[in-house]
Parts: C-alpha cells; structure tokens; sequence
C-alpha cells in the first residue's frame, strides 16, 4: 500500500501522479471530487506546461479520443436546442482535455501504470465491501432475513444507491477492475499477495452478481474466458479454466433458481429484446424505445438531427404511443450506436465505429490485453447505455481511452527520464515484471 502513494520522482510529477491516484480513486463516488480533481490537474499541466510539446499534440491517438467530443461540437452547430446540445458539450469536455493532458505531462505513464490500476482495484474492491456491510446493516435493522440480499431490495441499482451511482457503471469500473487482478494473479510470486488478489476477486465478482448489469457480466465472462486466456501460457490459461469453473456454475444456479435474479437477466432480458409493440403500455422496454430512434434517425439519416435533440425528440414519440412511463422519467434510447445516429446521422455512427476499430486494432498491435478489455465493455455497453451522455461513463471513458492508447503511445521527448525512470517497469505492488 504505500508503494502507492510513495514514488521517486519531480515534484511536479509527483503532484500529476496523486492527481491521476485521486480522480480515479473517487470514479465511484459523487461526481463533484472529479470535477474539482479535473480542474486542479488542469491547472497544474498548464502551469507547467512545455510549450515545444504542443508541437506535436496534432496526432491521430489525440485526435481518435477527442473525435467525440468534436462531433458533439460539430453537431451543435445545427441542433434547434442549443441549450441542451451545449450542456451535453461541456460534459464532454473530459474527453477533450484527458488526451492533452496525457499526452504533455512529463510523467512517465507507464512506469506508474499499474500504481494506478492497483489504486483503483483497490477502491473499487472497497467500496463493494462498504455497500455490503450497509445493505447488511439495513437487513439486520428491519429485522429480515439475511437471504434478502438476494431480493429486488437489494440488487441493481438498489445496491449501488447509497453511493448514488448508477449500477452499469460501477459494474463497469469493478469489471475492469477484476480484469486486472486476474492478469496479474498469474504473474505474481509472493504467496501473500495471491490470497490478497484472490479476496478482491471474489469481492468484485460479487459485487458483479449483486450488480445485476447484464451487458457487464456478459461482456466480464468474454473477458475471463476468451481474451486473457489468449495472453496467458498454456498452464495458466488450464489454471484459469479450473478456476472459472466454480463462479460461473455458482452464478448459472443462482440465476436460475432465485427468483429476484432469474428476473433480472432472464424474464426482464427477453421482455426487453422481444417486445415490440408500440401501443399504450404503463412502462417501456428497451426494443419499443429502440424503435422509436430508429424512426427519428430515418427523419434525419445523413447528418442527425443535432445534439441535443434526442431526449425532447422521444418524449414526443413516448407521448403520441402513449408510453408514459419513458415520457415521464425522461428515458434516452439507451444505446449510444442509435443515439448518435439520432444526434449526428450516420456520419457520427461511422466516426464511432472508427474509434472502436482504430482502438481494437492498436490494442492487439501492442499485445495490450487491458485495453482490449477496456474496449469491449464499452462496445458492448454501448449497446445497452447512452454511455457517452452521463458524466461517470464519459469520465470512464475519457481517462482510461486516453490513458491506454495515449498514454503508452507518445513520442520519447514527452516521457521524463526521473530516478527511477530508467529502471525496468514493474508492477509494483505485486511485484511482475510485465504489466498487462
């Protein structure tokens, strides 16, 4: 623990350190310490900026990240709501400013990259154990019985309430998370350490369950099963197979035999995918809200109808068929493909798939497995989540997005050479030589 927050290094990239430590330490927690975190580390990148850096700050990593929030911009320009296309921009705005930062920062990124991936396994395994022992804490003051966890009252976004954070994406940051941890669990030595990263993988992988985010858990057992196995030697990949084993039997038995989570991820599912009539209903599913962006998208096919639109543009939709439940609680499309076809025609869905692709591709030209995994939660996510619409999934995707294909990719010059910078990368905290 204390390698993580003593390093050798400047004063000035000491501060840029615990400035990336917190802001990803508080991802999981009110969205107000980000912010301020955000600010201050711009402020203090500017304060120390080297302008012969921004020389070559034009450069298509840059650029691939900020594509994004350049569309947003573009797509303000015609949209018939400034006020709401300008208030989703200044959201953005992370995803504009985290690939400068990353790239002109003297700190060595990568030298200090699993310190960082360590800190926020760490929280994350926290603060899973922290809404267990509350949700614990409200079972054993309402007198119920300790299988209620297991209830409606307690999954979802139930679970995640008391830290008022929407369930998807704090099943997105744990999910990362346990990505983490089983990579470096087969490359680390120290028996210690094992059981240490064994106990935050099964406190993620719980958290996961109560969680209940469907599009998570799928895209965490794609992840377990297919893409670290393929980094992995043949022992390690039989090793992982075994262990895989018990969670996911475990897993299958509790989903189909208790009912609150045969609910959620069978019943609820293929009500979702299924249902697809468009007349009067009290509540809406996912396919009926699908379907009403599409129609909106075929309005506007090439160019969208601007950002901003889509949420007054469906709530007139939910209104004339009568689906007052997304009219009142002001649902989204709840796919961020179809959302920016509705904002920005298929051009935005065309420069969103290239983002995908240019991603993918850099992930397995670098044998980058991390970022690999990082990329599916958010194609898959995607899918299910206007994820680039709300601040935890922007800031998700704007420090991680820039700190993987930034951060490992820029030009010597930008990279500082401290005391330690010469040594051999290592994993700090559990001692590997060869980060994920």
């Amino acid at each position: 623990m204390k390698k993580l927050f003593l390093i050798e290094d400047s004063l000035s990239n000491k501060i840029t350190y615990y400035h990336l430590l917190f802001f990803i330490a508080f991802l999981p927690f009110d969205l107000f310490f980000s912010e301020v975190i955000l600010i201050s580390l711009s402020i203090h990148t500017l304060i120390n900026l080297n302008l012969k850096l921004l020389k070559g700050l034009i450069r298509r990593d840059v650029i691939i990240v900020q594509a994004i929030f350049i569309l947003t911009f573009i797509s303000c320009l015609y949209t018939s709501d400034r006020n709401a296309g300008f208030s989703l921009l200044s959201r953005q705005l992370a995803i504009l400013i985290f690939p400068i930062i990353l790239f002109v920062t003297p700190l060595n990124l990568q030298q200090y990259r699993s310190r960082l991936l360590s800190a926020f396994a760490i929280v994350c395994a926290l603060t899973i154990t922290y809404l267990y022992f509350d949700a614990i804490r409200v079972i054993r003051f309402n007198h119920l019985p300790f299988k209620a966890i297991f209830s409606n009252s307690f999954i979802n976004h139930n679970f995640s309430l008391p830290i008022r954070i929407h369930a998807t994406y704090l099943s997105m940051y744990c999910a990362l998370s346990l990505c983490y941890l089983l990579f470096v669990l087969f490359h680390t030595e120290k028996l210690l350490n094992r059981y240490l990263i064994l106990t935050g993988v099964f406190i993620l992988s719980a958290g996961l369950m109560q969680l209940a985010s469907k599009s998570v858990i799928i895209t965490s057992l794609i992840c377990a099963c297919i893409i670290i196995p393929l980094f992995l030697n043949k022992r390690n990949r039989l090793v992982l197979t075994i262990a895989l084993t018990l969670p996911i039997v475990t897993g299958s038995v509790v989903i189909f035999n208790m009912k609150s989570f045969h609910e959620r991820f069978i019943s609820d599912l293929t009500s979702d995918l299924k249902n697809r009539n468009l007349e009067f209903s009290v509540s809406s599913t996912r396919m009926q809200r699908w379907l009403l962006g599409w129609e909106l998208f075929t309005d506007a096919p090439v160019f969208g109808h601007g950002s901003g639109e889509e949420l007054q543009l469906l709530r007139n939709k939910y209104f004339d068929k009568g689906l007052y439940h997304a009219f009142i609680f002001r649902l989204n499309a709840h796919n961020q493909y179809l959302s920016l076809m509705i904002k920005s025609g298929i051009l935005g869905l065309l420069i969103y798939g290239y983002i995908l692709f240019y991603g993918i591709q850099s992930a397995i030209r670098r044998r980058d497995s991390l970022f690999l995994c990082f990329l599916l939660f958010v194609i898959i996510v995607s899918l299910s989540e206007n994820l680039l619409d709300v601040n935890k999934g922007i800031f998700f995707y704007a420090f991680f997005f820039s700190f993987f294909l930034v951060g490992k990719n820029r030009p010597d010059h930008t990279l500082n050479q401290s005391a330690s910078g010469n040594q051999k990368l290592k994993i700090d905290v559990f001692n590997h030589e060869t980060p994920p």
